[in-house]
């Protein structure tokens, strides 16, 4: 990868900096930003697993309309050539 350790230390350090620096603003130890962070992520994967599913739902629903008018269009067709 062609980096060496001391950046990645380095990295690191700065990142761990920049957590400390954010919890003294809000009035939080480095390890709440993190749980903070790490609970915002969880709530937000849950409201995407909702949106895709509610999507999913709301797809298979049209799809089924469309089939059932499809359908009925069909059946219509047949009976006025009868």
């Amino acid at each position: 990868m062609n980096t060496s350790v001391s950046t990645v230390q380095s990295g690191v350090n700065s990142i761990q900096s920049a957590i400390q620096t954010v919890g003294s603003q809000v009035g939080l130890s480095g390890a709440q930003v993190i749980n903070s962070i790490q609970q915002g992520n969880a709530q937000l994967s849950q409201q995407l697993c909702k949106c895709c599913c509610d999507n999913q739902l709301a797809i298979v629903n049209q799809t089924n309309a469309l089939q059932s008018q499809a359908a009925a269009n069909h059946a219509s067709a047949q009976l006025q050539r009868a």
